[in-house]
């Protein structure tokens, strides 16, 4: 057992520092440039040397099928995110932890079960770090629609707008905007089209609202800067709105996490203690099938708290 995790936890590592390495030396064979001046197939080079990785590569037919898209949407967050690499540091979390819990614990079963703990709290922590970019844009998205109508209204097109407020600007929304106005420029489309391109790559319904309010209103003929005053000021009271309905909720949330996960946390401690009493829950057939029954009880409860959450913030 120690020689089979000290294999694995190898293999976790050497992906690890790989996966690393790698992004870096594709990306330095490509003009990042190129995509935006006027050459010929400029966008579709920087395409092809693009990084896949390999679990990227080897998870592509699964790509289209809901749970793929549920397990990717969560951490498609900006800009900074990249799906290949999110998978390559999964993948390795799984090895390495996988190879660790053979070493300590001598046990299969309950190596496998550290293994997918390991990952699923990383993933976990990818969700807060997606909740807190989400929150931190999604503040910034209103006083930014503020200022480039601001500067529109002072006689600049948007896309100077853009350029002379994107300096006093923090990031998330900095970064976001300043590929905002390079899409414009390279793509020659108009304020709605780049908008509902901004739109699809971001997981963000306000995106698609000031998208569609920009095709109506040039279809009517309003003006841009007006519209974006008004979304400004009708997205801070949703987000007011929604803010307020989170700090209601999260008492529920935070409570449901805890209970859940105690249980584990609980059984390891136990093991570290006293072995002999919980290793015949991880090697007799009664004791497997305790797990599974409470794996999916708790799955279930956790479903069901997440269902009426919704049904409330709905």
């Amino acid at each position: 057992m120690t020689t089979i995790g000290l294999v694995l936890a190898a293999i976790g590592f050497i992906y690890l520092i790989a996966s690393m390495i790698l992004p870096v030396m594709r990306s330095s064979k490509a003009d990042p440039y190129s995509a935006h001046i006027g050459g010929t197939g400029g966008a579709a080079e920087v395409a092809a040397a693009r990084y896949i990785s390999p679990s990227e590569r080897l998870l592509s037919p699964l790509a289209g099928t809901g749970f793929m898209q549920r397990y990717r949407r969560p951490v498609e967050i900006g800009s900074d995110f990249v799906w290949g690499s999110f998978l390559d540091r999964q993948v390795s979390i799984f090895f390495i932890a996988l190879g660790l819990a053979f070493v300590i614990f001598h046990t299969p079963v309950l190596a496998i079960l550290v293994g997918v703990i390991a990952p699923a709290i990383d993933y976990s922590l990818a969700l807060r770090r997606a909740r807190a970019y989400r929150a931190r844009f999604l503040l910034q998205l209103p006083n930014a629609l503020l200022l480039v109508s601001s500067g529109m209204a002072a006689g600049r097109n948007f896309v100077n707008a853009l350029q002379a407020t994107t300096p006093n600007l923090a990031e998330p929304i900095k970064g976001e905007l300043e590929a905002l106005a390079n899409r414009i420029s390279a793509l020659r489309v108009t304020e709605a089209e780049a908008f509902e391109i901004w739109a699809e790559k971001l997981p963000y319904i306000e995106l698609h609202t000031i998208a569609s309010a920009l095709a109506i209103g040039q279809q009517v003929g309003l003006e841009t800067y007006g519209l974006l005053r008004s979304l400004s000021s009708s997205i801070q009271d949703e987000i007011r709105g929604r803010n307020e309905l989170e700090a209601l909720t999260s008492q529920v949330r935070s409570t449901a996490t805890v209970v859940s996960y105690l249980p584990v946390f609980f059984v390891l401690l136990i093991y570290l203690v006293t072995p002999k009493f919980v290793t015949p829950l991880f090697t007799t057939v009664v004791g497997i099938v305790v797990i599974v029954i409470a794996l999916g009880m708790n799955y279930l409860s956790r479903f069901a708290t997440k269902r009426i959450l919704k049904q409330i913030e709905a």
